[in-house]
C-alpha cells in the first residue's frame, strides 16, 4: 500500500467535511494517497455476512460507488467513486465484517437500489482500528423498503423527485394506503395533468413524466418484500430495464414497472395491499459535475430515493418540504446559482481510474466474488475439463504479468501458445492431448496478433477448449468461415425463434435459440449478438456443467475476453444472473450443440 500514513478518525473527518472546492473538482494528491489507504489495510478476510435488511442513516458516511458493465462485473474503464450521499436514509440488505492482516474489524453494507446506470455503492458503517463508526446509525426497518440511485439527464432527476412529492401529497390528502383496496401509480402520479413534470425522452421522443418508472420499479421492489398483490405490471425492453445491485437477492425482471403514457396508451402498475402503511419517502442529491444547461442533456447529478412502509405515519410535510427544496435548489445550480447547502450534504470525495487504488479493488474483491462457482465444488475438483480451465486461467495470468502486451511487440519475445507449452500443466498431458490441442494453441497466437491487448480471444478460447477433446468440451468451429463470433448465428435464427423452436443445420450441429437455462447441456456453445445484428463483435462461450441448485438450474460457463479484458473466465449462471449474462430478448439466446438432435 505504498507506505502511507493512516488517517486518523479527525483526519478522515475532514476529508469528509470539505467544502464546495471539493464538489467538482478533481482531489489533491494528498488527498488521493491517503485515500488509497483510506482505512489503513490491504488485504481482507471476510469474517462473517448478516443476511438481514436494515436501514443506515448516510450522514457522512462515506460509500464507495463501483462502475459495473451490463454483465455485472467491474467496469475497467470507468473509475471507482467514494461518496458521501447527503443526510438520507437508505437501505440494506446484508452487513460483510472483514478482518484485516492485523486483527482489525471493518464492517460494510451493500445498499440495494434500483438503478439505470449500473453501480455497487458499498457504505462504510465501521472501521474499529481508526475509530471510525456508523453503526449508531442503523435500524431494523418498519415493514418494508427499498432504495433507488440514479445519474439521469436533469429532468428525469426532476420527475423522480416530483414523483415521490406527488406521493406524499396523496397520503396527506388521503391518509395511509389500506389493505384491500387497489391502488393505481398512474392515478396517484396523474402525469397526464398539468402538474409539475416535465418532458423526458423515451426512444427519443419527448414524453411528459419520462423517468418515473424507476420510481414505479423502486415502489415494486419494496412491496414485493410484503404480501401486497401486484394487479397489474409490465416490465420494459431489454435495452431500458432498471437492474438492481448483484449483491442483492432480486436481481432479476420480476419487479421491473413501467408506467407511463405512450402515443395514447396508458401502462399502469397496480397494486392491492394486504395491510394498512404508509409510504415514507426521504431524498438527498449531489452534484457530480458541472452546470446542464440542456435539461434533457447529460447527466450532472446522483439521486438517492429510499421508500419506505411504515405502521405509524412520518412527517409527511417535512418530507414534502425538503423534496420541495432540492428540486429548486437543483434548479437554481444549473441555471447559474452557487451550490445550496441541501444540494452539498452529498458529494464526491475521490476518484480513482481503474488501476489507481489497489486497496479499493481489493475491498470490492473481498465482498464480491465475480466468478461465483458455488455449488459446482465437485465438478471444479474432478471433472478434467474443468480442471484443465483453472489450470490454464492461472498460466494466462502469469503470462500477461511476465510478458505484457508492450514488452512482447517490442521484443517479439515468447507467444502465449509457447508459453502454455512449456508449462507443468502441459507436459503432464496424454501425447493424443498435445497433439489435438496444436489447433487450439495456434488459434489462440493467431487471434491475439490480430488483438494484441487482449491476450485471450472468446473465439480462440472455444477452440481451445475443444482441442482437449474432453467429455464435455464443446464443438470444434476451427473451420468455420467467420469473422466474428455472432457470424456463427444462421440468418435464420437472426431475428430470434420461439422458446422452443430448435433449428436443423444441414451440418453436424443443431442451434437453439431458449430464454431457459434448462435447455442448454454442457458441452453446448452460447453466442450472443448484438441488436441490430450487424452493431458488434457479439460473444461466445461454452457450458461446461449443469445441475440443480435449490431446486434451480444453474449453468457453469467458460469464456475469454468478456468486456475486451483478455481474461478467461470461470463461473455460475443462473436465474439471478442470466439475463446480465446472456442478454435479452431471446434473439441473443442462441445455442450451438454437437452433433444431430
Amino acid at each position: 500500500m505504498s507506505g502511507c500514513e493512516k488517517l486518523s478518525r479527525r483526519d478522515f473527518l475532514k476529508i469528509v467535511g470539505v467544502g464546495a472546492g471539493a464538489l467538482i473538482t478533481r482531489p489533491q494528491e494528498t488527498q488521493r494517497e491517503r485515500g488509497k489507504n483510506l482505512l489503513g489495510h490491504d488485504s481482507l478476510e471476510v469474517l462473517s455476512v448478516e443476511e438481514r435488511p436494515g436501514i443506515v442513516r448516510l450522514d457522512q458516511t462515506p460509500v464507495v460507488c463501483y462502475p459495473l458493465r451490463e454483465d455485472y462485473f467491474l467496469s475497467s474503464t470507468k473509475p471507482t467513486e467514494v461518496w458521501t450521499l447527503g443526510g438520507v436514509d437508505t437501505s440494506y440488505s446484508k452487513i460483510f465484517t472483514l478482518r484485516t492482516p492485523d486483527g482489525g474489524r471493518i464492517k460494510v453494507a451493500p445498499l440495494h437500489h434500483t438503478t439505470g446506470v449500473k453501480t455497487l455503492p458499498l457504505a462504510i458503517l465501521e472501521e474499529a482500528e481508526t475509530g471510525l463508526s456508523f453503526i449508531d446509525r442503523l435500524r431494523e426497518p418498519d415493514i418494508a423498503d427499498f432504495s433507488m440511485i440514479g445519474e439521469y439527464y436533469p429532468n428525469k432527476q426532476h420527475n423522480l423527485l416530483e414523483a415521490g412529492a406527488q406521493f406524499l401529497r396523496y397520503q396527506i390528502g388521503n391518509g395511509r394506503f389500506l389493505r384491500g383496496n387497489s391502488y393505481s401509480t398512474m392515478g396517484i402520479l396523474d402525469i397526464a395533468a398539468d402538474r409539475e413534470f416535465r418532458y423526458g425522452e423515451i426512444n427519443r421522443v419527448q414524453v411528459r413524466g419520462a423517468g418515473v418508472c424507476g420510481f414505479a420499479t423502486t415502489l415494486a421492489h419494496a412491496l414485493s418484500q410484503t404480501d401486497t398483490r401486484i394487479d397489474e405490471r409490465q416490465e420494459h425492453s431489454y435495452w431500458s430495464t432498471y437492474w438492481v445491485g448483484p449483491l442483492d437477492p432480486r436481481i432479476s425482471l420480476d419487479n421491473d414497472a413501467a408506467i407511463g403514457r405512450i402515443s395514447g396508451v396508458d401502462t399502469d402498475f397496480r397494486w392491492t395491499p394486504q395491510q394498512d402503511f404508509y409510504i415514507s419517502i426521504d431524498a438527498s442529491l449531489a452534484i457530480r459535475g458541472p452546470r446542464q444547461t440542456d435539461a434533457l442533456g447529460d447527466a450532472n447529478s446522483r439521486l438517492l430515493i429510499t421508500l419506505s412502509l411504515t405502521r405509524e405515519r412520518p412527517n409527511l410535510e417535512e418530507q414534502l418540504a425538503k423534496i420541495a427544496r432540492i428540486k429548486e435548489d437543483y434548479d437554481s445550480y444549473n441555471r447559474g446559482s452557487s451550490p445550496s447547502a441541501i444540494i452539498q450534504e452529498g458529494r464526491l470525495l475521490e476518484s480513482y481510474q481503474p488501476g489507481e487504488s489497489d486497496y479499493y479493488e481489493k475491498l470490492y474483491r473481498s465482498v464480491r466474488k465475480e466468478e461465483d462457482r458455488s455449488g459446482f465444488e465437485e465438478e471444479l475438483a474432478h471433472d478434467r475439463l474443468i480442471k484443465d480451465i483453472l489450470a490454464v486461467q492461472v498460466l494466462v495470468e502469469r503470462y500477461v504479468r511476465e510478458y505484457p502486451y508492450e514488452v512482447y511487440w517490442a521484443r517479439y519475445e515468447k507467444t502465449l501458445g509457447d508459453y502454455i507449452r512449456e508449462s507443468t500443466w502441459y507436459a503432464n498431458l496424454e501425447a493424443a492431448t498435445k497433439t489435438s490441442l496444436e489447433c487450439g494453441l495456434d488459434n489462440l497466437d493467431q487471434q491475439n496478433w490480430r488483438f494484441p491487448t487482449q491476450i485471450t480471444q472468446c473465439v480462440a478460447w472455444v477452440i481451445f477448449l475443444s482441442s482437449l477433446e474432453r467429455a464435455t468440451s464443446p464443438l470444434n468451429i476451427s473451420g468455420w468461415d467467420i469473422d466474428y463470433a455472432r457470424d456463427m448465428v444462421p440468418e435464420e435464427l437472426r431475428g430470434g425463434l420461439g422458446p422452443d423452436e430448435i433449428h436443423r443445420w444441414p451440418t453436424a450441429p443443431h442451434f437453439i435459440s431458449t430464454e431457459r437455462l434448462e435447455d442448454f447441456e454442457p458441452g453446448d456453445l452460447f453466442v450472443t449478438q448484438t441488436v441490430p445484428y450487424d452493431q458488434g463483435a457479439g460473444h461466445v462461450g461454452a457450458i461446461v456443467a449443469k445441475k440443480q441448485i435449490d431446486g434451480k438450474t444453474a449453468l457453469l460457463i467458460s469464456d475469454a475476453n468478456r468486456g475486451f479484458d483478455g481474461k478467461v473466465r470461470l463461473f455460475k449462471v443462473d436465474e439471478s444472473n442470466k439475463y446480465a449474462i446472456f442478454g435479452r430478448p431471446s434473439v441473443n439466446w442462441v445455442g450451438i450443440r454437437r452433433g444431430s438432435v
